[in-house]
């Protein structure tokens, strides 16, 4: 028995989005059905763009560079909201760019 595929995958999701219906609790057996397609989109997607890639000869697979910084828990506890410097975002606090006059990360004018 080989690796499952994307179409087994998405086989597997459509068999389960079936079972919800004995879900007693209308809520409950939204929130799943909701889940599952979600999960079917998200699948379709992925299928879609690792095509569109293979076929213009870019490695799928290929793990990219991050864009841009997330600050992390250490970063923020330095206060960056409560400094008088204008490199950060009063909003989001993300790094601002001296070349614009708004937040790259949250659009808040600076």
């Amino acid at each position: 028995m080989g690796e499952p595929t994307v179409d087994e995958l998405i086989r597997h999701l459509q068999s389960e989005l079936g079972q919800t219906d004995d879900i007693l609790d209308s809520l409950d057996r939204k929130r799943r059905q909701l889940q599952i397609e979600t999960c079917i989109q998200e699948v379709l997607s992925f299928q879609q763009r690792y095509k569109i890639l293979d076929d213009a000869g870019i490695d799928p697979i290929k793990i990219t560079e991050v864009v841009r910084l997330i600050h992390t828990a250490e970063s923020k506890s330095s206060s960056p909201e409560k400094s008088t410097d204008s490199e950060w975002c009063e909003k989001c606090q993300a790094t601002l760019e001296d070349d614009l006059d708004f937040c790259p990360a949250c659009g808040k004018k600076v």
